[in-house]
């Protein structure tokens, strides 16, 4: 087995091992990381919760909305596009093909938990509009 054989079989291994030990540790832990959209929506949307705690848990909803929806292909395109070499010394390599998703999710991440992020605050206001219109419907 070459040397290079040998590096690309422990990348992978760690790859597929840090990415099995990262989705045991959302499914346990009790924050919303992890969770799909419509799970932390239907948490914030319960009623009985005060408003600042489902404000903040409609901020989250919305800012993972935004990051998986919008950001994420932003960014798969910028990487899959025809400028970016594909040969020679500024080509991606086995690493960077293989871990470029994870800080992809990373900076989608960071970028709609910084403090008012437009589109994010769009999606907050009308999700809140919409709650508040369904409560008082469920009210009546």
């Amino acid at each position: 087995m070459s040397e290079s054989a040998a590096i690309q079989g422990y990348l992978t291994r760690s790859a597929l091992a840090s990415t099995a030990s990262l989705r045991a540790a959302s499914s346990t832990d009790d924050s919303h990381e992890g969770r799909g959209f419509a799970s932390m929506l239907g948490h914030a949307s319960r009623a009985g919760r005060p408003e600042k705690a489902q404000h903040e848990m409609l901020q989250e909803a919305a800012g993972q909305l935004v990051a998986d929806a919008f950001i994420l292909p932003l960014l798969q395109t910028m990487h899959d596009s025809p400028l970016r070499p594909q040969s020679g010394p500024f080509a991606a390599g086995t690493a960077e093909k293989r871990f470029m998703p994870l800080l992809d999710q990373q900076f989608a991440d960071r970028v709609t938990q910084s403090n008012h992020f437009p589109l994010v605050d769009s999606v907050v206001r009308h999700l809140s509009k919409l709650s508040q219109h369904r409560s008082a419907h469920a009210a009546a």
